[in-house]
């Protein structure tokens, strides 16, 4: 007895040639997500990136480890509010310390809010504190320029003068 073929193509959806397409299709694109994602740190909204804290004597010290210090957590901040991640900077304000009262300890607490991509200023002095919102920061050589930011309006956090 001869076997029969049939002139019809497979009835299964498994053998068909298309279906082979499609799940090798799905497969690579599965793969492309997974190369893609990894090297990607983990997005989690409520971690805060501690980028460091800096003092204005560091940004003019001849010591190459304080200013590269000072270098990397202004960049750390940079990014973050580049990415609207959630971080945070202390600027301790030695400058302005000098030019007033040697007693007063004056620290900037700079902050990124993750969900608005806003930069907040908090200005410690003695007993008193303000906070109040920046329009936005930018990277200058060796300095952060922060916008509109409260009484203090648009100034510079210097990072390292040896390259202004």
């Amino acid at each position: 007895m001869q076997q029969q073929t049939r002139p019809f193509p497979a009835t299964r959806v498994a053998d068909s040639p298309a279906f082979a397409s499609f799940t090798l299709l799905l497969a690579l694109a599965l793969i492309f997500i997974l190369i893609s994602a990894c090297g990607q740190p983990p997005r989690n909204p409520t971690s805060v990136l501690a980028c460091g804290t800096v003092t204005s004597t560091e940004a003019v010290s001849k010591n190459a480890s304080e200013t590269w210090q000072a270098m990397r957590a202004g960049t750390c901040f940079l990014h973050a509010y580049q990415q609207c991640q959630a971080a945070t900077l202390i600027y301790v304000d030695q400058d302005r310390l000098l030019r007033q009262d040697q007693q007063r300890t004056v620290v900037r607490t700079l902050t990124v809010e993750a969900a608005s991509c806003q930069v907040s200023e908090t200005l410690q002095e003695a007993s008193s504190s303000t906070t109040s919102l920046c329009e936005r920061v930018e990277g200058l050589r060796g300095a952060l320029r922060l916008v509109s930011c409260g009484v203090d309006g648009t100034f510079y956090l210097i990072l390292d003068a040896a390259i202004q």
